[in-house]
């Protein structure tokens, strides 16, 4: 009988509560588990991941904290690139199936009545807040004007506001003459 079963059949070797694995230390343990199964019972508590997400969600707010987390990350996928041909290869083939998802773009060209519809529904959904008749002085004042979308919202709400006060005022709306004026 080896040194090690002969340690575990005596009750001085503390063993896993998953496992029954000897859990030999120095130190006092605050868990019943091995080095292996404590890792996966945390990793399957809810509370602990809940914790560790936190701890690295906070960690990561730190802008150079996280510039460095992505340079780390990118460098290690690049030695695994560069060290393992499979890894690569797997990696080559995902890049050309999302390419073949693409290839639908082909039939419906920019200007195709599909993909004219789907960027009204696209720019009806980003731009939910906006009223339909406030949406080309938006987009001027961020494509024309080079304003920041950030700061154009509230001059657009502002207009808005503007506009409904003389409403109010006057019972002519604003926006039916800015309309027609460009359209003259």
């Amino acid at each position: 009988m080896s040194d090690l079963a002969l340690l575990t059949k005596t009750a001085l070797v503390p063993t896993c509560a998953d496992c029954g694995a000897p859990r030999f230390s120095t130190k006092p343990k605050k868990t019943p588990y091995c080095r292996a199964c404590v890792r996966a019972h945390n990793a399957r508590s809810p509370s602990r991941r809940a914790k560790a997400s936190a701890s690295m969600k906070a960690r990561l707010a730190d802008p150079h904290v996280r510039a460095e987390h992505i340079e780390r990350a990118a460098e290690g996928l690049r030695l695994r690139i560069r060290e393992d041909p499979a890894f690569a290869e797997r990696r080559r083939a995902i890049g050309r199936r999302t390419g073949l998802l693409k290839r639908g773009m082909a039939q419906h060209p920019a200007g195709s009545p599909l993909r004219l519809a789907n960027g009204r529904k696209s720019a009806a959904t980003k731009l939910a807040w906006c009223p339909p008749e406030y949406r080309d002085e938006y987009r001027r004042l961020i494509k024309r004007q080079n304003i920041p979308a950030a700061e154009a919202r509230p001059m657009i709400e502002d207009m808005i506001a503007a506009d409904a006060r003389r409403y109010a005022e006057t019972g002519v709306l604003p926006q039916s003459a800015r309309i027609e004026e460009a359209g003259a």
